[in-house]
Formats: C-alpha cells, sequence, structure tokens
C-alpha cells in the first residue's frame, strides 16, 4: 500500500501522511478494549488495496479514535524523545513504515480529522495513492 492523504470537512492532511495508517492500527488494537477494539478491527478490514483505495470513518468510529490517538501519541513523542516526525522518520530504510516517526506522522494528522469529524459531524476519508 502507498501514501494515504487524510481529509475531513476543511482539513486536508499533510501528503502521504497516512502511509503507516495500517501499522497505527495495529497499535492501536494492541491498546484498545471492549467496544474499542471492535472498532479498529472492522476499520483495519476496510483497508484492502485490491477492494478499495479509500477508507472511510465515522463520527462515532472518530469518538472511539479519538482518545487511544492521544495517547499513543504522547507514547510516540515520549519513545522517540521529541515530536518532530521528520527528524525520527527513517524514509530510506527497509520498513520505514513501521518506524515510530512515520507512525507519529499519521498519527499528529489523524488527530486533528477526528476532531473535526466530531464537530462538524463529517467522515474522515483516508485516499491511498
Amino acid at each position: 500500500m502507498a501514501g494515504g492523504e487524510i481529509f475531513c470537512g476543511s482539513f486536508h492532511g499533510k501528503e502521504k501522511s497516512l502511509s503507516a495508517y495500517p501499522v497505527v492500527l495495529d497499535a492501536l488494537e494492541a491498546r484498545a478494549r471492549g467496544q474499542a477494539k471492535a472498532t479498529i478491527r472492522r476499520l483495519k478490514k476496510a483497508v484492502n488495496p485490491l477492494r478499495s483505495d479509500t477508507v472511510e470513518i465515522t463520527k462515532a468510529q472518530a469518538s472511539v479514535l479519538l482518545p487511544l490517538l492521544s495517547d499513543y501519541k504522547k507514547e510516540l513523542v515520549k519513545l522517540i524523545g521529541h515530536s518532530d516526525w521528520s527528524k525520527a522518520a527513517d524514509l530510506g530504510g527497509r520498513n520505514w513504515e513501521k518506524g515510530n516517526g512515520v507512525q507519529l506522522y499519521a498519527v499528529t494528522d489523524l488527530i486533528p480529522a477526528c476532531r473535526v469529524s466530531i464537530a462538524k459531524d463529517e467522515p474522515i476519508i483516508i485516499f491511498f495513492s
């Protein structure tokens, strides 16, 4: 799966910021419980480049994701030692999409998208190219 871009209402994420989206979902699933875990599993099933190049996250799903994303961002910043994903991303590395820096890049755009979705009752659209 190539780079992913995120949109929600007037919010447009940075170019290819959601490339690590599947890896972030795995990390969130490992931390989630109950209904949150079920929501993440449904979102993971939607990530299938053979079926579709877009993923939609509803307002209800965004409400579930937001606290998990906020906690995960704090965890990533602590692991990395700072909040600048670009200094932590090993974009030339073998498994770069699994790196903490690129995951922080994804989380940094997912959080405001979730906030817009909740406030404006609009879905989040992630487009993979």
